[in-house]
C-alpha cells in the first residue's frame, strides 16, 4: 500500500462533509480489506486509525467499524479490536470507550453528543460495549456530566443493573451527580428514574448513603432544594406503585417523615412485609408528636388499637419502649385508646 493511499485514509477522518461519509466508510473496508497492517499504522501523532477516529465529531462514527475490523483481521484482539488504546488528547486519561461516554466540546456540543451516543449504540449492537465494561471502565462515572445526558440515558437504560453495583469507593451511581453538580438537577434525575424503574423495592437507591456516610436523598435536598429534590421523587416514585416507601424513610431518615407522609398520604395504609402498620414503625422509632403522627393516626385509626405482630405490643408501648422517648407521644397515643390497658396486662415484653 503506497503511502500516498495510507495518507488518504488517515485524512478522511478529518474530511468536514457529512454526505460522503458514506462512501469513505466503503473505502475504508477497502483499504483495510486490501492491507489489513492499515489498521497499525501510526500518524505524525502517534495515534493508529481508531485513535484519530474518537478524536473528532464527524469520524466517531468510523470507531465501531474500524474495531470490528480489527477484529475481522485479528489485529490485536485481545483489545476488544484496540478499543482499550488511550486517546491521546483526554485529559483526565481515557480509553476509547470511556472517551465516548464523556467527551465534549463547545463547538457543536449537540453534534458530538449524536455521534457519540451513535458510536456508543454501534458498539453495543457489534457486542463490542459489554455490561461488565459499566464497572470495568467506570462508565456511568464518565457519563455524569450535563454535556452527556443522552448518553447517559441510553446507558443506564440499557444496563440498568449497573446502578445497584458499588464502585470501589463505596458510592452508588445515584450519588455522583449530588457532589459533581451543585445546582443542577438533570444528573440526579436520570439516576433517580431509571433506578426507580428498574429497582423499585430499593426507591433508585434514594436512601443508600455514600462514601461519606451521607443519604442519597438527603444529599440532593441540600444541593437542590427540597421542593426540587420531591418534585422528582414524586414523578417517579408513585403513590400508587404501592411500594411502602415510609419504612425506608423511618429507618434511614426520620427527620424527613413530614415530608414524605404528605406528599404520600396514600401510602400511610401500606403495610411491611411483617403485616405491621405505619403507626408501628414510627412509634418504634421514636416518631415524636407531630402533623405526620396525626395523619397516620387519623388515616388509619385500627392502627392504634393493633399490636405490633412483631413485638406484640400495642403502639404507646412501643412509643415508651424505644431509644427516644417523648411523653407527650406516649400520651397521645394511649389517651386515643385508654381501654387498650385492660387488654395489654400479661404481654410478653
Amino acid at each position: 500500500m503506497s503511502r500516498t493511499l495510507m495518507g488518504f485514509y488517515f485524512f478522511a477522518f478529518q474530511l468536514p462533509a457529512l454526505n460522503i461519509l458514506y462512501v469513505l466508510r466503503l473505502t475504508v473496508e477497502t483499504v483495510i480489506a486490501d492491507f489489513p497492517k492499515a489498521l497499525q499504522y501510526k500518524s505524525a501523532k502517534g495515534e493508529v486509525p481508531i485513535q484519530s477516529a474518537a478524536r473528532c465529531a464527524k469520524s466517531m462514527s468510523f470507531v465501531p467499524l474500524l474495531a470490528q475490523q480489527a477484529i475481522k483481521y485479528n489485529i490485536l484482539t485481545t483489545e476488544r479490536g484496540r478499543l482499550f488504546l488511550p486517546v491521546l488528547i483526554s485529559n483526565p486519561p481515557r480509553n476509547i470507550i470511556q472517551w465516548l461516554a464523556a467527551t465534549w466540546s463547545n463547538r457543536g456540543p449537540k453534534s458530538f453528543e449524536v455521534e457519540c451516543l451513535q458510536a456508543l449504540k454501534d458498539l453495543r449492537g457489534a457486542n463490542l460495549l459489554k455490561n461488565e465494561d459499566y464497572i470495568l471502565f467506570g462508565l456511568i462515572n464518565h457519563a455524569t456530566y450535563t454535556t452527556s445526558l443522552s448518553r447517559l440515558n441510553y446507558l443506564l437504560g440499557a444496563n440498568p443493573s449497573c446502578l445497584s453495583t458499588k464502585f470501589p469507593n463505596g458510592d452508588f451511581p445515584i450519588h455522583l451527580s449530588n457532589y459533581r453538580y451543585r445546582g443542577n438537577i438533570r444528573v440526579f434525575e436520570a439516576l433517580l428514574k431509571y433506578g426507580a424503574k428498574y429497582h423499585p423495592a430499593e426507591f433508585g437507591y434514594l436512601f443508600k448513603k455514600n462514601k461519606y456516610g451521607r443519604r442519597a436523598i438527603c444529599q440532593a435536598i441540600a444541593n437542590y432544594g427540597k421542593e426540587g429534590t420531591f418534585r422528582l421523587v414524586q414523578k417517579y416514585i408513585r403513590s400508587s406503585d404501592n411500594q411502602p416507601i415510609f419504612y425506608h424513610v423511618f429507618q434511614y431518615c426520620p427527620e424527613l417523615s413530614d415530608d414524605f407522609v404528605y406528599r404520600y398520604p396514600d401510602a400511610i395504609i401500606l403495610k411491611d412485609r411483617w403485616g405491621r402498620h405505619l403507626l408501628h414503625i414510627g412509634a418504634k422509632n421514636g416518631l415524636k408528636l407531630s402533623g405526620s403522627l396525626f395523619m397516620m393516626i387519623h388515616s388509619n385509626k385500627q392502627s392504634v388499637e393493633e399490636r405490633d405482630p412483631v413485638t406484640n405490643l400495642y403502639p404507646f408501648m412501643l412509643s415508651a419502649s424505644g431509644k427516644k422517648k417523648d411523653l407527650t407521644t406516649i400520651f397521645k397515643l394511649l389517651s386515643l385508646r385508654p381501654d387498650v390497658l385492660s387488654s395489654s396486662h400479661g404481654l410478653e415484653e
